[in-house]
């Protein structure tokens, strides 16, 4: 499938990066991932996909490969690390975590909201192919985009589901969106998407953005906010824990 030209234009509220020397294989170094070729060529492949589809499918505003590379893939693999000690419970990489990130998510079942061209949701599934992920988009053009991505790089374990979240009903393990609304917002539209064990995870900036929207959260909920270093990023990054009490 090929990209048409559509004239809308995607916002990005994505400071630009540091260091404009960074490489993906410098940027997994630094994040502490380490995996094999063929899924550092899997990313790359994503990358290019993005890249070309985005000259005329107006995917996202970032339009420069390098701040793709940071401010897209990087961003999204720098989470991978915590989700992993999350799910097994080991302690932070600075306590002496060995604990290996990728085969601690095999078997989750991710859905990933409001997921645009796929950032994080295929991001997490090219490097972990046993994690099941449902990426749902209302928007088209960004879902036939994800699905070629599914299809060139043979992520048979994706779902993309042309739809709003609110819509859905899929009980998650986890609930992911980036840069997407508020917390308690957040919560409403997962709704379909969780059961009792279900955490969500909410991708962010700046931490006193997060402490207002903290304070809106509804009652019976409990959050956890975990500071993300971006390799190449001159802005800061945290990733929002919920789960319900």
């Amino acid at each position: 499938m090929q990209p048409e030209a559509i004239a809308e234009v995607s916002a990005s509220s994505w400071p630009t990066s540091r260091a404009s020397a960074i490489t993906l294989e410098g940027g997994l170094e630094a994040i502490g991932l380490d995996l094999p070729p063929e899924r550092v060529e899997a990313l790359k492949g994503f990358l290019d996909l993005l890249q070309r589809w985005n000259r005329v499918y107006n995917l996202t505003a970032v339009r420069d490969p390098q701040e793709m590379l940071v401010q897209h893939l990087l961003d999204a693999l720098a989470v991978i690390p915590i989700l992993g000690r999350l799910v097994t419970g080991d302690p932070p990489a600075h306590c002496g975590s060995t604990a290996d990130p990728i085969r601690a998510l095999e078997g989750l079942h991710v859905a990933d909201i409001g997921s645009g061209a796929g950032i994080p949701g295929l991001v997490l599934a090219i490097v972990c192919p046993k994690l099941h992920l449902l990426s749902i988009e209302p928007v088209g053009k960004k879902c036939a985009f994800q699905q070629q991505v599914a299809s060139e790089l043979a992520l048979a374990h994706v779902t993309v589901k042309q739809s709003r979240a609110e819509q859905v009903t899929a009980p998650s393990d986890w609930v992911m969106c980036r840069a997407l609304t508020t917390l308690a917002e957040f919560i409403r539209i997962s709704a379909g998407l969780m059961t009792p064990a279900t955490r969500l995870a909410a991708l962010k900036g700046r931490r006193s953005e997060i402490d207002a929207e903290l304070r809106a959260l509804p009652a019976g909920w409990q959050a956890e906010v975990i500071p993300v270093v971006v390799p190449g990023l001159a802005a800061e990054r945290h990733l929002v824990v919920l789960q319900s009490t």
